[in-house]
C-alpha cells in the first residue's frame, strides 16, 4: 500500500476523473474507533468491503427505524455483526485507517482509497482467511534439508481467483472493476492488488519507480487504458476504443452468476454509468447512453456478440417488469464473445440514404 501511494502517482489515485465529487449526499459508513454509524463527508478517506452476502439474518440491516441508534458511540459493539464485516473492521484498525465503508454503492467502490475483498468465504458470516489463526483452509507446504527452505508456490492471483465463488457472482465483478487498489483474502494467501501491480504473501517482487513485476487490471477499465480513451481526439477512434473496452467488459460480466434475474442489468449499471461519464460517451446519461446494457454509440456493432462455445443458450426467464430484447446479451443466459474483437472498425453511426 506505501509503495502504491508513494511511487504511483495518478496512476491509482485517479482512476475516475472527479469520482469523489460522485459520492451520494448522505451516504454512512462504520467509523471504526467509535464503533459507529456516521454521515460522511466528500473528502474522507475510507475503505470499502466486498463479500458474498449468503443467507444471513436481516436484522443486520440499517434502516430508517435504528439508524439513529446505531450512530451513537459504541452501538454496533451491541450488535452481534456478520463475521466478515467484523474482520474487515479488524483488518482495518491493523492497516491503521479509521473508516471502514460497507455502503454497496458503486462509486463509493471508486473513490475508495481500498477495497477489502473476502474472497474466500461464502458469505457474510465467513472469516477473512488468514486474517486469524485457523481460518485459513489451505497452508503453504514449506521443508527445510539441512540449511535450506524449499517451498511449494502457491497459485498466482489470477488463478486462484478463476477457482473461487467470489469470482462467479455478478455483483462483485463491478466492485472489483470500480476499485483502485484492492487487498484479496483468499482461501490460499493474501493479495494486494493496484492499477499497476499485484503482490503477494508468498513472493517478494516489490519494486519501484516504472517498474511492475505482476502489472494489475489486465481489463479495460484500467487508468492506462482510460486515459488513452481520453486523449483521442479523434472521435472515430474514440468509438473505437469505446466499443473494444465495453465489450471486454461484457464478455467478462456474462460469465457471471445472479442469484436474482432482475439484476441483470443492476449489477453492471455501476460499470455503465462510470463508463458513461469517464470516458464520455454521448450521451453522457447512463439511462439514454445505454439501451438495454449495449452502448447506443456503436449500437450495431455492440450487436455483433456470438454465445461462447460449447455453452448451453437459453432465453433469460422473464419477469414483470424487465425488459431483455433478444438482440441485447440481457436477453439470454449465455457467455457473450465477441471473435473479432479487434478486427472490426468501429465508427459512428452513418447515414443510409443521401441527406438522411
Amino acid at each position: 500500500m506505501g509503495i502504491c501511494e508513494m511511487e504511483h502517482g495518478p496512476t491509482c489515485a485517479n482512476v475516475w476523473e472527479n469520482v469523489t465529487e460522485q459520492l451520494p449526499q448522505g451516504t454512512r459508513m462504520i467509523d471504526e474507533a467509535q464503533m459507529a454509524v456516521f454521515e460522511a463527508s466528500q473528502n474522507c478517506r475510507y475503505v470499502a468491503l466486498s463479500y458474498m452476502c449468503g443467507t444471513i439474518n436481516t436484522g443486520y440491516k440499517t434502516v430508517l427505524k435504528n439508524v439513529d441508534q446505531r450512530c451513537h458511540r459504541g452501538s454496533l459493539k451491541r450488535m452481534a455483526l456478520p463475521r466478515t464485516i467484523l474482520d474487515a473492521i479488524k483488518d482495518l484498525r491493523e492497516l491503521k485507517e479509521r473508516k471502514a465503508q460497507i455502503v454497496g454503492m458503486a462509486t463509493i467502490y471508486g473513490a475508495a482509497m481500498l477495497t477489502v475483498f473476502s474472497v474466500g468465504g461464502d458469505s457474510a458470516d465467513a472469516p477473512l482467511p488468514g486474517l486469524e489463526p485457523g481460518s485459513r483452509q489451505e497452508l503453504q507446504r514449506i521443508e527445510r534439508i539441512q540449511s535450506l527452505s524449499l517451498a511449494v508456490p502457491l497459485r498466482m492471483m489470477i488463478e486462484t481467483m478463476a477457482a473461487s465463488k467470489w469470482n462467479m457472482r455478478g455483483w462483485t465483478f463491478q466492485k472489483c472493476v470500480l476499485s483502485r487498489r484492492g487487498l484479496f483474502f483468499t482461501n490460499e494467501q493474501l493479495f494486494f492488488e493496484c492499477q499497476r501491480d499485484v503482490f503477494s504473501e508468498d513472493t517478494i517482487v516489490e519494486r519501484s519507480k516504472d517498474t511492475a513485476m505482476y502489472p494489475g487490471k489486465p481489463h479495460g477499465l484500467g487508468y492506462t487504458a482510460l486515459h488513452s480513451i481520453r486523449n483521442q481526439k479523434d472521435q472515430q477512434n474514440r468509438y473505437q476504443a469505446n466499443a473494444k473496452v465495453f465489450m471486454q467488459v461484457l464478455e467478462e460480466y456474462t460469465q457471471r452468476q445472479l442469484s436474482h434475474v432482475s439484476d441483470i442489468y443492476n449489477a453492471i449499471f455501476a460499470i455503465i454509468t462510470v463508463f458513461s461519464r469517464d470516458i464520455e460517451i454521448t450521451p453522457l446519461n447512463p439511462n439514454t447512453a445505454f439501451l438495454f446494457g449495449v452502448p447506443a454509440s456503436v449500437l450495431e456493432d455492440a450487436m455483433l456478440w456470438q454465445p461462447a462455445l460449447n455453452v448451453p443458450v437459453h432465453n433469460r426467464r422473464r419477469e414483470k417488469g424487465l425488459v431483455t430484447p433478444s438482440w441485447s446479451w440481457a436477453g439470454w443466459e449465455i457467455s457473450v464473445v465477441y471473435f473479432d474483437l479487434f478486427g472490426f472498425m468501429y465508427g459512428p453511426p452513418g447515414a443510409l440514404v443521401a441527406g438522411g
